[in-house]
């Protein structure tokens, strides 16, 4: 139960880590398009927000990280988890084995985005689109090295790589969709407390460009969790007869849902 908690951390972290950066960089156009006064000192308060949310990311990942590694290690060695700290258990799971390396990769990752968010400010006053640029690479790459961490990476021959694609481009439709719903929902409420056009304009842009983004983000999903349903439930048997089935067809009506309120959002309110 303890290595479930911890992974669920390590992807919620990573993924709102992935997703804000993306949107930081969509909204940008839309918050400087005739940008007055009011609007810069509002997209400074945004970008604060944002960067307190990813070091909250970071901070999740190096603990949830490093938990896993040595609740996974114990397991791996037979011994208790104190015992996988003080010991060489750790430390031959990082050596020996693909989760160890991913891990060590991702736990890496975290600590250089970590140093580009301490150093933001003077990051940004020099190039900020070169900063949020090199920020979406590294986040991109610590949501993919989940991958080497989960059931694609154990599938043998040609099929581990169409599955280990399949899982790439899942995480990263994920983040780009769910990660950048948090900034969304800011930007959204600071721009019903303000009356100020160009925010609206910022506003509106950015909700267009994040509509676009996820009709691509759901064709992935739905393409890629396709490709992962074949490989790990290949029979109506297995969909129906184990855990691992009866979640999936929970997260297929939690999907149909949120292709209703796309649809909804779509075809209704953007209209509006």
């Amino acid at each position: 139960f303890a290595e479930i908690i911890v992974r669920a951390v390590t992807y919620v972290a990573a993924v709102l880590m992935f997703g804000g950066s993306l949107f930081v960089i969509y909204a940008r156009a839309g918050a400087h398009a005739d940008a007055d006064d009011d609007l810069r000192r509002d997209w400074r308060v945004l970008r604060g927000r944002v960067r307190l949310l990813q070091l909250a990311c970071v901070v999740a990942t190096l603990v949830a990280g490093l938990l896993w590694l040595v609740i996974h290690s114990a397991a791996v060695a037979g011994v208790p988890m104190l015992q996988a700290v003080s010991g060489e258990a750790a430390g031959e799971v990082i050596r020996a084995t693909l989760f160890g390396r991913a891990m060590a990769w991702h736990l890496g990752l975290a600590v250089v985005l970590a140093a580009t968010l301490m150093f933001e400010q003077r990051a940004v006053a020099r190039s900020p689109l070169r900063n949020d640029l090199i920020r979406v690479a590294l986040s991109a790459a610590m949501l993919v090295s989940l991958a080497w961490m989960g059931h694609a990476a154990a599938t043998r021959g040609s099929d581990r790589y169409v599955h280990l694609g399949g899982d790439l481009l899942h995480l990263l439709a994920a983040g780009s969709w769910l990660g950048g719903l948090p900034l969304l929902v800011l930007l959204l409420v600071g721009a019903a407390r303000r009356a100020s056009q160009t925010l609206d304009r910022a506003a509106l842009v950015a909700t267009r460009r994040f509509s676009a983004i996820g009709v691509v983000c759901v064709g992935a999903l739905l393409v890629t969790g396709v490709v992962n349903a074949w490989y790990l439930v290949a029979t109506p048997p297995a969909l129906l007869g184990t855990a691992y089935g009866q979640l999936l067809l929970l997260k297929l009506v939690l999907f149909a849902a949120m292709l209703a309120l796309a649809a909804r959002n779509r075809f209704v309110l953007t209209p509006r």
